[in-house]
Parts: C-alpha cells; structure tokens; sequence
C-alpha cells in the first residue's frame, strides 16, 4: 500500500479490561463509605424519611462498583480503519480517533513494566486513546514498538482508561502501527494540544507553534526543564515546566508533575522529594533511550513563570516535547 492510497476497511475487536490502578479503590472504598453512611443513618435523630433516604444512599454507593464492572475480556466494540480513517466504536458512544487527509498526530506510550502500550491520537480538538495490554508471549512481536514508546508511569498510563478502558488486542495495535506508518507516517512527529484557554500548541515536524508564537526546530534555541511551586486555589501546586527561547521569543509549556502524591501532599517535603527525585539515575533504564529520557525529564527549581508566558499541557506529552526541543541545534 502506496502513502495516500485508500485503505480497505479493517475491523479490530475491542474488549474491557479491569483497570488495575483502580482495583484496590474500587473493592475497599465503597463499602466502607456505605457502612458508615448506613451507620449516621442509624445513630442520628432525623425523620424516618431522611434515614431511608441514608439508607438507600449507602446501598447505592456498595453496589456502584459492582454495577459498573464487566467481565475481563468481554467483547464492546471494534476500532473500524477505512479509507476515511479511524474510528473507535463502542456500544455507548463512537468516536472518530483521525482522518486521513486532517489534522492529527499520533504518541506512543508504554509503562515501564511493558506490560502496557497506548495509541494516544491528539488532534485540534481531543485526544483520543486505544490501550493495548502486552501478555509475555507479546514482547518479541512488539519489540521495535516497545522500543521507540515513551515511558510513562502505571498512573499515568492508567490515566487514559478515562476516556475509554476498551483495549485491542497486541497483533492488531501492531497491524494499526503498520497502516499508520504506510498511510500518515508524519503523524508520528506530531503532536496537537490546546490550553484551557484556546491556545493551540502544536508540534509539527521541524516547527513548534505556542499561541501566536512559532519556534523553527532546525535553528538554534534554548531550552530547559524548571520545576516550581504556585498557589491557586488556596493550595500550594507543584509543576513542571519546559521553557523554549529563540530570538527574543520565550515561553513555558506547565503541567502539574506525574507523581500525584506531590501535589497531593503540598508541602516542602514534597517540594524537596522532588527536586531530589529528578536528579537521580541510580536505576538505570534498560537502554540509552531511557537514559536520554531521564536526562530530559530533570528540572531545575525557579521561581514561577509570569502567567502570560505560560501554555498548560496535558502531563502525559512533556517528555515528547522535550525531545523534540532537545533533536534542535542548541545556542552554546
């Protein structure tokens, strides 16, 4: 298949998959809110209508969970690929993931164990996933994949089962890699995200548009990775910055940090866990890549950026950015 001939159409199953990350939460947590629900409902003086109505709340609340959960591997859809593009299509709702000829990129992710690979498709308007769950005998087939995806954390990873936790099987995200690569391979070196305020920051190639500022990636910049405290909100946040400079133009892409115990916990503690955390290379990544990842995740801490310099980016895609800015001739 030649790039912009039409692609027949091709139907992958999707299938739900229990969310680990949530597993602990979602067995202990509901029945305990509901006994204790039941409990006040029992042990206050209030007329027998607002203790039934307690009642029936904390009933609803034990059996949430259980409503909600699906059998492991039960079958909910498929992921269409045809000469429009992809489609991610589901009992509840479809969603369109790209179309070929528009605008769109295409991440890939992977935890550190392996255990898990994501499509993460960004374009204008969304950004739109498809989980992949890698079993052992799936690592040889998925080497080259593994090998070129961003490392995230587990939570991070886990993250994406927000805008759906339906997976594809291994052999067929490795089919979809291989049609994207014949039909959009420049998808690959895109990246499409929009601030809170309708700011649209895209990485495009050899150009990275912030706002109304563009930054050429074949030219000298600078850049660096800053790490800073901000309040808002009444609580002291902790976040991650990327700051870009190139003839006279700055600014600095922000998200909150990865590690959520550290705005969870905002506090000096935290704020010196961190900076401690980002300087360390005591575990060494399996390969160059993940040293070079972890070298263009360090920060340097500073004091809070001026807000109008400042472009909010979703957390997962900070690493991407960087090693973009990082492929640029430098200014020293």
């Amino acid at each position: 298949m030649q790039q912009g001939e039409p692609v027949d159409s091709l139907h992958y199953p999707l299938t739900y998959t229990a969310l680990p990350a949530r597993s602990v939460w979602w067995r202990i947590a509901p029945p305990v809110i509901a006994a204790l629900t039941i409990l006040i409902a029992l042990s206050i003086s209030a007329p027998p209508a607002l203790r039934i109505t307690l009642i029936l709340f904390g009933g609803a609340i034990a059996a949430f969970p259980r409503l909600l959960s699906r059998r492991d591997g039960e079958p909910c859809g498929e992921v269409r690929i045809d000469g429009h593009g992809i489609m991610r299509i589901e009992a509840k709702k479809s969603v369109r993931l790209a179309r070929w000829g528009g605008p769109f990129g295409v991440t890939i992710f992977s935890n550190r164990a392996c255990t898990r690979l994501l499509f993460a498709f960004t374009t204008p308007d969304s950004t739109r996933y498809l989980n992949v769950p890698i079993l052992r005998r799936d690592t040889d087939t998925l080497r080259d994949l593994l090998a070129n995806a961003i490392v995230l954390t587990d939570s991070d990873v886990c993250w994406s089962h927000q805008d759906s936790s339906a997976t594809i099987d291994a052999r067929d995200a490795l089919d979809l890699y291989r049609v994207l690569m014949t039909r959009a391979p420049a998808s690959f070196e895109r990246v499409y995200m929009s601030t809170p305020q309708g700011a649209i920051v895209l990485l495009n190639g050899g150009i990275l548009r912030v706002g109304t500022q563009m930054f050429d990636l074949t030219a000298p910049l600078e850049w660096q990775g800053l790490v800073f405290k901000d309040s808002g909100g009444g609580a002291s946040l902790v976040y991650q910055g990327t700051r870009v400079r190139q003839a006279g133009t700055e600014v600095v892409l922000v998200s909150l940090l990865p590690d959520a115990a550290a705005w969870l916990r905002p506090n000096e503690a935290a704020w010196h866990e961190f900076i401690r955390e980002s300087g360390r290379t005591s575990e060494q990544p399996e390969s160059s890549t993940r040293v070079n990842d972890v070298r263009l995740m360090k920060s340097v801490p500073v004091d809070p950026p001026p807000p109008e310099i400042r472009f909010a980016i979703d957390r997962l895609f900070v690493l991407p950015f960087r090693q973009a800015l990082d492929r640029a001739p430098s200014v020293h």
